[in-house]
């Protein structure tokens, strides 16, 4: 699942959590290889393509890696990726959203939602998208 490549999982090493910087796919030198030339040790590659937090914290796989890291470092991703109570994001890699709540549906009764969610309702209704934007961060799925 992860970009890898495999690192030993022993002694003294570092991890990198995220989605397309950490994976690396468009680049020619990964973030990672840089990192490790840097400080002179492995760096473990947890990234996966387009993925959110959500799928990286729920992934079984990342808790053993980075129990016994020197360092974990972690990109930081948009609110897109991010499911709430507002909307919720495609399960296991939170590269899109998959629906919308009654509460959106209703705050902007005129927008197309499908196509890129907060951009649409930056652009419809600045006021009514400060609730989607001060919404913590929720396990649950929209409703």
């Amino acid at each position: 699942m992860f970009r890898g490549p495999k690192r030993p999982l022993y002694g003294s090493y570092f991890a990198d959590i995220g989605s397309g910087r950490t994976y690396g796919k468009y680049v020619e030198v990964l973030l990672v290889d840089a990192l490790e030339a840097q400080i002179g040790g492995p760096v473990v590659n947890l990234g996966v393509m387009q993925a959110g937090m959500t799928p990286s914290a729920d992934n079984p796989d990342i808790l053993p890696v980075t129990s016994k890291v020197r360092m974990t470092l972690v990109q930081i991703l948009g609110a897109q990726n991010m499911p709430n109570c507002f909307y919720s994001v495609h399960p296991r890699r939170s590269d899109r959203f998959v629906s919308v709540s009654v509460t959106v549906h209703r705050l902007f009764h005129s927008v197309d939602f499908t196509g890129h969610l907060l951009g649409a309702l930056a652009d419809t209704a600045q006021s009514a998208l400060q609730s989607v934007i001060s919404e913590p961060k929720s396990s649950g799925s929209a409703g």
